[in-house]
């Protein structure tokens, strides 16, 4: 091999481990961000979840509140109050027919 030859191997060899060194680094680095991704998105699905109940349980207040503004006439029609009340009595009859079962 002539000194020229060395000289290109030896450049070609630290630029290949220079190389190799950088794609290590890389795959480390996005090791590091996928696994902190799936933290994230674990995070982000519990606060969805918690949101989706709170919204939940905030919808039935509401129907709640409007059940009782109805009951009490408190600016609704009266047909629209009946129409609830009729809603809830069929309700009720469901849940005793349920346990009646």
């Amino acid at each position: 091999m002539t000194a020229e030859e060395k000289v290109v191997f030896e450049t070609f060899k630290v630029r290949f481990r220079d190389f190799v060194n950088k794609y290590d680094s890389l795959v480390n680095e996005y090791e590091a961000f996928k696994k902190q991704s799936r933290l994230e998105i674990g995070e982000k699905n519990k606060e969805i979840f918690a949101l989706s109940s709170r919204i939940a349980e905030l919808e039935k207040k509401c129907e709640d509140l409007h059940v009782a503004r109805s009951l009490a006439g408190i600016g609704e029609d009266p047909v629209v109050a009946k129409k609830r009340l009729t809603d809830i009595v069929r309700e009720i009859d469901k849940c005793i027919a349920l346990l009646g079962s």
